[in-house]
């Protein structure tokens, strides 16, 4: 019993661990993602935005605190 309730605890604690990032669109494309710096990194705020993007490849166009602004890279115009 008492393994069991060790199970669910950590189960419940990588959870709470997964949820990362809140995505806001944005205008032409882009996106926001916000993260709390307390329980993430920047790098997590990258893997959210990349997993975001249908092609799986996001290029970061501002970086403020806890606040990163994306766009997929297969949205982009050519200049």
């Amino acid at each position: 019993m008492r393994g069991r309730t060790l199970l669910i605890a950590s189960a419940l604690l990588a959870l709470a661990a997964c949820q990362t990032a809140h995505i806001e669109k944005a205008a032409n494309g882009d996106f926001s993602i916000r993260y709390d710096h307390l329980k993430h990194g920047s790098l997590d705020a990258d893997v959210a935005a990349n997993r975001h993007c249908p092609r799986g490849v996001a290029s970061m166009v501002s970086d403020a605190d806890s606040v990163r602004t994306y766009h997929c890279d297969h949205l982009r115009r050519p200049h």
